[in-house]
């Protein structure tokens, strides 16, 4: 009974003390969160506020800053030359006002309060308004002042403390000077480039209507849009490839800006004329907004602009090849339209085949076949598919064209090789439920010095029934019906070439004699 009393002490004991130190953990987790809002800079909800004052009067850099790069230096930040900047929420998204009107980086702002808001000073070091001198406070290096909920209030930030990484710092709520980390004069510490938007254009491709891009003085590709998706208007009515005019679209509107250039002299005017520029991009929406875009070239770089009297944007120098676009490019490039698997029987060459079972054979063995693709005969005497002919098949399903031509705009002499008999003959029949109609193809190979020919790259001339283009394909697409050269044997690649099978007997017992065969 005495056993049991003394458990039950210490039961209850053991309770209390956990409960004392479950209560320890909470009064100290409290009185920490107390301690970091009393040594809060100042209280702000950034999605409150609606206006910003910012001013910065920026340091001389030191020998680790990096000069040569914009992006080091904050882009036309000078030391000692005040950064003076007012941002205004318009509609849900910032807006610089001053010393310019332009977009404003949603992100940099958000950043900066964010900042502001989580700083914690160390200490406070001066009570009165008369020592802010001392601390640079009276002409502060930084200060923002910001509304929200219709209250204004002001961050100051001074010289660095002289011993510590440590800097001064005030707001206008009370005359106390604080000191803590010198993270918030280094996070202050920004240009007007910091806070724009660097996006080039902003592009919604669920309103626009058209979209249309001319490369230097070439004709104008226009695009419009209907319900399934895109189509090319003109130079002509043509089957469009709309994953490349979406990559154009995309390409323009994530294109980063790297330098603004808010008053361009007279020759980065002159380079965006219509004769010297490098390209041209407008776009409509269906409500009737429509947006020019010019790109050119100058000094080495790559530049964009919407007016090019008051204002042009460096892009990245690679941007040029994204920009420059030829209408093959934009065209459905696929040299046909069908399913390989639709196939029944296929002539090439003057040989034909048939699609049996998951294969192509030759028609007399394919006969050698029931309905279902299955062998009737013996085993052993099974013919062997010809599996060229298959991979004919599926690289004429996913062929490409390089670039195709009317057979209307060829002249006389590149008619000429339409007439002449062809490399290749290619005669394809379906089944029925596909509703494609036989096709023939006929493939020449261009010479280099030919009309049609180009002296940089081997092409091969497609034309089937059906179509009044002619594709020009690359010679790897025939690959299949190159004949395959057996290897040749090569005494110096270490591979012996024996002439006489008996003489190679002979010189394998010789290498066994002496040790030196494997």
């Amino acid at each position: 009974m005495k056993n049991l009393k003394i458990a039950g002490i210490l039961a209850v004991v053991l309770l209390g003390l956990g409960l004392l130190a479950t209560w320890d953990q909470w009064q100290t987790k409290k009185d920490e969160e107390k301690k970091a809002e009393e040594t809060k800079l100042v209280d702000v909800t950034p999605d409150a506020v609606t206006e910003i004052a910012f001013r910065n009067i920026p340091d001389a850099p030191d020998a680790t800053d990096d000069t040569s790069n914009p992006a080091s230096t904050g882009s036309a930040a000078t030391p000692g030359v005040p950064v003076e900047i007012t941002m205004k929420k318009v509609d849900g998204s910032w807006r610089i006002t001053t010393p310019i009107d332009a977009r404003a980086d949603d992100k940099a702002i958000e950043n900066l309060l964010t900042t502001i808001r989580d700083y914690k000073f160390e200490r406070a070091v001066a009570e009165s308004k008369g020592s802010w001198d001392q601390y640079g406070l009276n002409s502060p290096r930084r200060s923002v002042r910001f509304t929200a909920n219709g209250v204004t209030r002001s961050v100051f930030v001074g010289v660095n403390a002289p011993v510590g990484y440590n800097v001064y710092s005030a707001t206008d709520a009370s005359e106390k000077v604080f000191v803590g980390s010198q993270y918030l004069a280094v996070a202050l510490a920004k240009s007007l480039h910091e806070f724009r938007d660097k996006t080039l254009a902003t592009i919604d491709e669920a309103t626009l209507k058209t979209f249309s891009y001319q490369l230097r003085t070439d004709p104008v590709i226009n695009f419009e849009k209907g319900e399934k998706g895109f189509r090319l208007a003109a130079p002509a009515a043509m089957a469009v490839d709309p994953i490349e005019v979406r990559n154009l679209i995309d390409d323009v509107a994530r294109a980063q800006v790297q330098e603004f250039m808010d008053a361009p002299d007279a020759a980065v005017a002159k380079a965006f004329a219509p004769d010297a520029r490098l390209a041209h991009v407008t776009w409509s929406t269906e409500a009737g907004a429509k947006t020019e875009l010019f790109f050119t070239e100058h000094n080495g770089h790559t530049l964009a602009s919407f007016d090019p009297t008051s204002r042009a944007l460096r892009l990245p120098d690679e941007f040029k090849t994204k920009i420059v676009r030829k209408l093959i490019d934009f065209r459905d490039r696929r040299v046909f339209a069908f399913d390989s698997n639709t196939l029944t029987t296929a002539e090439v060459d003057g040989n034909s085949y048939k699609f049996v079972g998951e294969d192509w054979y030759a028609s007399a063995d394919a006969d050698k076949f029931d309905a279902a693709g299955k062998f009737t005969g013996n085993a052993e005497e099974k013919p062997s598919p010809q599996h060229a002919i298959r991979s004919l098949m599926v690289d004429l399903e996913f062929a490409r064209a390089d670039d195709i031509v009317a057979i209307d705009a060829l002249g006389t002499q590149e008619k000429k090789l339409l007439e002449s008999p062809p490399k290749h003959r290619i005669k394809l029949a379906f089944n029925a439920q596909s509703g494609t109609p036989e096709t023939t193809i006929d493939a020449w190979t261009v010479e280099a010095d030919s009309p049609l020919g180009n002296p940089q790259v081997a092409r091969v001339v497609l034309r089937h029934s059906g179509r009044a283009e002619i594709f020009f394909v690359k010679p790897s697409l025939f690959e299949a019906l190159s004949p395959q050269k057996a290897p040749t044997p090569n005494a110096e690649a270490g591979v012996p070439m024996i002439d006489d099978p008996a003489a190679g007997m002979e010189e394998a017992a010789d290498l066994e004699a002496s040790g030196l065969s494997n």
